[in-house]
């Protein structure tokens, strides 16, 4: 089988080859380019068509002020805000098992989960490593889930949903 599929390969081969070579070599008559622009089709205006579409940041962005509505409900200070018993902290309440699984370590877990945009970073590093794929195609239930540790899922997410607009 092996030494059919070298003849097989090499004539195969060498047959393209020469194609290859007619064709490039022949002097085919090709077709001339118009000298004149006035020849050519109307150029179109650059339009986009995807305007209205928003950025994968912008659907994150407002999936994460949702978060912020439900989980600080309206707190006047939301980072400093403490839920869940003294367990939870900051605009999106975050545990320090939550903080410890997003695997964010360039701040301690009292600084970070203070500061609104170091909080999205952890919830990021968070559902990177429990739901890659609902993270990567914006699959807001089921991270607002897995954000939720799965409790009262169903309750949660219309809040969430709610605050989506």
């Amino acid at each position: 089988m092996t030494f059919f599929n070298t003849i097989i390969g090499t004539w195969a081969g060498a047959f393209i080859v020469f194609l290859a070579t007619i064709y490039f070599s022949s002097e085919a008559p090709r077709p001339a380019e118009p000298d004149d622009e006035s020849l050519c089709a109307p150029r179109m205006p650059a339009v986009s068509f995807y305007e209205d579409v928003p950025s994968r940041d912008d659907l994150l962005e407002t999936w994460f002020v949702a978060l912020e509505q439900v989980e600080t409900g309206g707190e006047k200070d939301p980072a400093n805000a403490i839920g869940d018993a003294g367990r939870s902290r900051g605009w999106l309440q975050i545990s320090r098992a939550y903080y410890i699984d997003s695997g964010y370590t360039k701040l301690p877990y009292e600084v970070a989960c203070r500061d609104r945009y170091v909080s999205r970073e952890i919830v990021e590093g968070y559902m990177q490593r429990w739901c890659p794929r609902a993270w990567t195609r914006l699959d807001f239930e089921l991270m607002s889930h897995v954000h939720n540790r799965g409790s009262a899922g169903a309750v949660y997410w219309k809040k969430v949903r709610k605050a989506l607009g």
